[in-house]
């Protein structure tokens, strides 16, 4: 499994990890479908007890997390509240896949990560790059103002059959900080407009610890010329849409995890929120994935 940094921007176009496929040229335009998620699978901290912990003779959190991933055999997704063992983890678990991410403190192996899976035998490796949400968006660790260290993965892929390129972008905006989450989305917007200029296809994923009504949200989705894709199949507003559960399975509340994809090039079959678990064996994580079949 690769895992590659690449950090060397300012306020211009990201540098990527190039692996040579650049230049393929664009497939004929046929619909696909294309089966996307994401998912903060909660970190092993070690502050867990019985089936909340990620590795537990009570039914290990890993072995729920690898089950659901594997059931629900997404082409792409993102994971956040990852660390670099449950990501090694997940990787020997998941050997059909691939995946990029780096470490939010030091931009290797320490900290969060927010990888990106895809499935191997569907894509190959074009570009992939993490910046920081910050002034300083190449220096590792760093954060916007006092607020808490932030990062967005991004990977470029091409799809082997068709050679059509497709850009996705995983992120995990600070808890507690309106200011940092709106400088994270409008950093986002800028640098997509570099990374996959219109009309490239786009998916960004991520927890975003706000609202689909936030300032920060509607910048993401308005100034990134992106769908809510759930909004899109579920157009009604629900009481029980609830992302983050706290181990509880509560489904109350709004959702604070998305799927977002690029406006008028995806058409959205289903999206769902998976509430996978019980009280009694235990919660593959704090957090209720969400699971998008798309075409493109």
């Amino acid at each position: 499994m690769r895992l590659s940094v690449c950090l060397a921007f300012a306020l211009g176009p990201l540098l990527g990890c190039d692996s040579g496929l650049g230049g393929r040229a664009e497939g004929d335009g046929a619909s696909r479908p294309l089966r996307v998620m994401t998912f903060n699978i909660g970190q092993d901290d070690g502050g867990l007890e019985g089936p909340d912990r990620w590795s537990s003779p009570e039914g290990p959190r890993r072995d729920k997390v690898a089950d659901l991933l594997l059931d629900e055999r997404a082409d792409l997704f993102g994971l956040q509240d990852a660390l670099s063992g449950q990501v090694a983890d997940l990787a020997t678990d998941l050997p059909d896949y691939s995946w990029v991410g780096v470490g939010l403190d030091d931009g290797v192996a320490q900290g969060e990560f927010a990888p990106i899976f895809y499935r191997a035998d569907r894509y190959e490796h074009i570009a992939d790059g993490t910046f920081w949400l910050s002034d300083t968006p190449n220096v590792p660790g760093s954060t916007y103002a006092d607020a808490q260290v932030r990062i967005a993965t991004w990977l470029e892929v091409g799809e082997i059959e068709s050679g059509q390129p497709i850009l996705v972008l995983n992120t995990h905006w600070d808890e507690s900080s309106d200011e940092a989450r709106a400088f994270g989305a409008s950093f986002i917007v800028q640098q997509l407009s570099f990374l996959a200029p219109r009309p490239r296809a786009v998916l960004v994923v991520g927890d975003f610890n706000c609202s689909e009504t936030s300032a920060p949200v509607v910048t993401l989705r308005d100034g990134g010329r992106l769908d809510d894709v759930f909004r899109t199949a579920h157009p009604e507003v629900g009481a029980d849409e609830a992302t983050s559960h706290g181990y509880t399975g509560d489904p109350s509340g709004a959702r604070m995890d998305f799927v977002m994809a690029s406006t008028g090039l995806f058409q959205v079959d289903r999206v769902d929120i998976v509430r996978t678990g019980g009280a009694e064996a235990g919660w593959p994580s704090d957090h209720f994935p969400v699971v998008a079949d798309l075409r493109w």
